[in-house]
């Protein structure tokens, strides 16, 4: 999950990842966002991207955490 300033978190979203990011206007404080999880390592390449909504794709996800975390001890 992301934190920080809005504009900073839309435009990477957008320009950075090429993933949907947009203020919602109907919610104040919400925001519409891709049903993508990216996964990206210490020096920012994504290593996987995964259906949010696919259970497949999320324990797929979870294993590929795994993983890269072994790469970093």
């Amino acid at each position: 999950m992301l934190t920080g300033p809005k504009v900073y978190l839309y435009n990477l979203a957008k320009e950075g990842f090429k993933m949907n990011a947009l203020e919602d206007t109907a919610n104040v404080g919400e925001f519409i966002h891709s049903d993508k999880f990216l996964l990206i390592d210490k020096i920012g390449v994504i290593r996987g991207i995964y259906n949010g909504t696919e259970q497949k794709d999320v324990d797929r996800l979870i294993t590929e955490i795994k993983i890269l975390k072994k790469e970093y001890e």
